[in-house]
């Protein structure tokens, strides 16, 4: 085949190219191969009202919301690429961890964390009980494990407009009744020993928590851009014991290759018998 047929057959294939399609061409023998592959497939949307919600039902609209955010299946809820989870505006969860595992998702599937319902309510809020942080092995001075409020496993995940809110378990007489508990606000991390890429927290607000953000060692290229984190006070341990305190943290980086951009900090500020002050 000479070189002027072959660019008139491959331009009137590309021309017939379907508008958002990826295709690829390779010359045979006996002409030419197109390779197409098509756009993501579109994902669902689920509702989550605290007051009319139920857990039995499907989610997938406002009038067949889920009650909780949280699934009580092991594990967590796993959504796909280009779901959606909203929280209705106005609600608040407290007392379980929500633990949403991503699946499917890529740069040009993500899945977004977001509100629906009033746009003058308050935003939807997830919060801890008081007490429940944990214990592990024989309860050290640091021995403790952090109670999550939203964490996040896997990859492309924004989580747009919520607010998270600590409760302390004690407030420690001895150092000005400093508030005192190892709660975070949201917690960004790989599944098994993959790392996890491009999530996002945006316009949400994370108050009176130990760390109001973590981006764990398993999670990398992560932006926190556009948030509030505001008074989160809260000292993940106090007590007189030298070199032991901690806590205070707007946003702990252990992942690498992260953005932090147009944030709000105030009020990071906590009595210590280590130093003083901390945060």
């Amino acid at each position: 085949m000479s070189k002027s047929v072959w660019g008139r057959l491959a331009m009137s294939r590309r021309a017939r190219i379907p508008a958002g399609a990826l295709a690829a061409f390779a010359a045979t023998s006996i002409g030419v191969v197109l390779i197409t592959l098509p756009n993501a497939a579109a994902g669902r949307t689920y509702y989550v009202d605290c007051t009319d919600g139920d857990n039995r039902a499907n989610g997938i609209s406002a009038e067949t919301a889920w009650q909780t955010p949280w699934s009580y299946r092991s594990g967590g809820r796993t959504l796909a690429g280009n779901d959606r989870l909203l929280l209705r505006r106005g609600c608040t969860w407290g007392g379980q961890e929500t633990r949403l595992v991503a699946s499917g998702t890529s740069p040009r599937a993500r899945l977004l964390v977001s509100t629906y319902g009033d746009p003058g309510a308050a935003p939807p809020t997830l919060t801890n009980a008081p007490g429940t942080t944990r214990c592990r092995d024989d309860c050290g001075p640091m021995d403790w494990d952090p109670t999550v409020l939203l964490r996040i496993i896997g990859s492309y995940v924004v989580v747009d407009g919520l607010r998270f809110v600590g409760q302390p378990d004690r407030l420690e007489t001895g150092c000005a009744a400093q508030p005192v508990g190892n709660h975070v606000g949201i917690w960004f991390e790989g599944a098994g020993e993959s790392l996890a890429v491009g999530n996002e927290m945006t316009n949400s607000e994370a108050t009176s928590l130990s760390r109001g953000a973590v981006v764990s060692p398993s999670a990398s290229r992560t932006r926190i851009h556009g948030n509030r984190f505001l008074d989160n006070t809260m000292m993940l341990n106090l007590d007189p014991e030298l070199g032991n305190d901690g806590g205070a943290v707007g946003v702990q980086l252990q992942g690498s290759d992260n953005e932090i951009d147009h944030n709000e900090f105030r009020g990071h500020d906590a009595c210590s018998y280590d130093y003083g002050r901390d945060g």
